[in-house]
C-alpha cells in the first residue's frame, strides 16, 4: 500500500475538534489520524497560540489545508514550507531535506524523542514523525559525528530492542560520516536474525539514498 492510499484511510478531525488534538498531539499520533481544516475561518488567528514544536508536529498529521495554515504560522517561508511538507510525507522522505539554521533545531528536538537509534517509551520503535525528525536534525549536524556512526554500527546488533533503519538513514545525509561501506555491509547482511522485512527495508533506504544523492553511483543499492 503507498503512503497516501495509507494516510486516505485514516480517520480525519476537522474543526474545533481537530484544534483540541492538535494542542495534546504526540509523535506517535501522527500515524493514526488526519488533521484537517476548511478554507477560510479563523485559523490563522488560532493557530498564533499553538507553540511552534507543536505546529511542526502537527504538519506531520495535518491534511492540504491545515499544513499550508501550519507553514504560514510558521513563517510561511521557504524552510517553514519545506519542513511542513516533508513532516506530512513517508519515511524515508521522497522531498529534499531541507537546511535548517539554528532556530529551527530546538523546535525539531523535542519530536526526535532522542538520537538515532535510540529506542522510544511508547513501545520501543520511534515513529515516522521522531525518525523524520532525527533525519533532519542529523543532515543539520545537530549529533555528533562518532555518535551518528556508531548507532548505524549498532543499528542491527544482537539483543537491540528494535531494528534502527533510522540509524543508518542518519548517517548517509550526516556530514564526515563514512556511511556508504557501512550500507554495503549492512546491504549484504543475510542473518536469519534480520529477517526479509528489515532486510527490505535496509534495501529501500539504499534505494532512497542514491536516488536523493546521497551515495556515490558504484554503492551497492
Amino acid at each position: 500500500m503507498s503512503f497516501e492510499a495509507w494516510r486516505a484511510r485514516l480517520p480525519r478531525l476537522t474543526g474545533i475538534s481537530m484544534l483540541a488534538r492538535l494542542a495534546t498531539l504526540r509523535p506517535r499520533d501522527a500515524d493514526y489520524v488526519v488533521l484537517e481544516i476548511d478554507p477560510g475561518g479563523p485559523w490563522t488567528a488560532l493557530l498564533e497560540a499553538v507553540p511552534a514544536t507543536q505546529c511542526l508536529l502537527g504538519a506531520a498529521a495535518a491534511g492540504p489545508n491545515l499544513e499550508r495554515a501550519l507553514a504560514a504560522r510558521l513563517g510561511d517561508d521557504a524552510t517553514a514550507r519545506a519542513l511542513c511538507e516533508l513532516l506530512a510525507g513517508p519515511f524515508p522522505p521522497v522531498r529534499p531535506l531541507c537546511p535548517l539554521d539554528d532556530g529551527w533545531r530546538p523546535r525539531l528536538r523535542p519530536l526526535a524523542l532522542g538520537r538515532p537509534g535510540d529506542p522510544v517509551d511508547h513501545g520501543l520503535f520511534p515513529s515516522r514523525t521522531s525518525k523524520l525528525a532525527r533525519l533532519l536534525l542529523a543532515a543539520a549536524g545537530d549529533y555528533p559525528t562518532d555518535v551518528v556512526l556508531q548507532a548505524a554500527r549498532d543499528a542491527y546488533a544482537r539483543g537491540r530492542p528494535y531494528h534502527a533503519h533510522d540509524a543508518i538513514a542518519c548517517a548517509l545525509v550526516c556530514a564526515g560520516a563514512p556511511a556508504r561501506a557501512l550500507l554495503r555491509e549492512r546491504l549484504r547482511d543475510t542473518r536469519a536474525q534480520r529477517g526479509w522485512r528489515s532486510r527490505k527495508q535496509t534495501h529501500t533506504l539504499g534505494r532512497w539514498a542514491q536516488r536523493a544523492g546521497y551515495l556515490s553511483e558504484e554503492t551497492d543499492s
